[in-house]
């Protein structure tokens, strides 16, 4: 015997170790985590790491951003160049949501769902959805594995693949998967309960300035009896950007639209289903809990 007494006891000609040395090798691994865990994309903190993409031509820019407000079709060979790097840009996301759900499992805490909140929104509204702006529009349009400007693409595909390539699980119930539910029980799938019908403009309006600023998914269903999916961006005010794949005054594709303007204008709505990335839905994503459809179609 080395020593007989105390946390580091040790045995000639064992390896094993006491358990006061395994507890403070534990409690060095959980501090290197947390520090490497708090580093994004090459070693960058959360609110720098768009930045990194940008810098690395894996995301537009804010003035790029911007202009596909106006013009779909704008810097086209530009997103297609970074089309190419899809496969890097899906990994990187992996990799930020990895680190984060690291942190959230050690220490949850308001400031890690926050952090994680930011970096989900970026990625579906900043990262992936620019790179399928303009692309066309099919009622029966599904992706393909990268953006393709010129295979058209239906709604509720379009709100799957994003999600999907954001790091969501979504999985099917039986045969049937999301992208073809109905407009209320996509967001019944989300939200884990009967949603509430807020009918028009002015009844979104009202609950996008009671929750706050955040990004949403939308479900429409307008007079003439079809539905839409839709991601809608809530900047706070009246500010409201809707990010989807579907019929457009300038031609069906994938527009970013200015909220007042396509729901309250463009399209006589009937019905106006929301769900909002919150803690629970963002939890969801760090944990990669399943989800999926409400009802089975099969």
């Amino acid at each position: 015997i080395i020593s007989s007494s105390g946390p580091f006891q040790m045995y000639l000609g064992s390896e094993s170790v006491s358990l006061g040395i395994q507890t403070l090798q534990y409690n060095l691994i959980i501090l290197f985590l947390i520090i490497v865990s708090s580093q994004g994309f090459y070693g960058q903190q959360s609110s720098n790491w768009l930045d990194s993409l940008r810098s690395n031509q894996l995301a537009v820019s804010e003035d790029q951003f911007n202009l596909l407000k106006t013009d779909p079709q704008a810097f086209r060979s530009e997103r297609e160049q970074m089309a190419v790097s899809y496969d890097q840009i899906r990994y990187i996301i992996a990799d930020k949501q990895t680190s984060l759900a690291t942190r959230h499992q050690i220490n949850s805490n308001d400031q890690v769902l926050n952090e994680a909140e930011y970096v989900l929104i970026q990625s579906i509204e900043k990262v992936l959805i620019p790179l399928w702006v303009g692309n066309d529009w099919d009622l029966n349009g599904v992706p393909r594995d990268k953006p393709d400007l010129d295979h058209p693409i239906a709604c509720g595909h379009f709100i799957q693949k994003i999600m999907k390539d954001a790091g969501f699980k979504l999985i099917r119930n039986g045969s049937t998967q999301m992208a073809y539910l109905s407009t209320k029980h996509w967001i019944q799938s989300l939200t884990g309960e009967q949603p509430r019908d807020y009918q028009n403009w002015e009844g979104t309006l009202a609950k996008f300035q009671a929750e706050g600023p955040g990004l949403y998914v939308m479900g429409i269903d307008v007079s003439s009896g079809w539905g839409h999916m839709l991601f809608a961006r809530y900047y706070g005010g009246e500010d409201v950007l809707l990010l989807h794949a579907g019929i457009h005054p300038d031609g069906a594709s994938m527009h970013l639209d200015e909220g007042k303007y396509y729901l309250d204008e463009f399209l006589d709505l009937q019905n106006v289903w929301l769900a909002r990335f919150d803690a629970d839905l963002v939890e969801s994503w760090l944990t990669l809990s399943p989800i999926k459809p409400a009802v089975r179609m099969d």
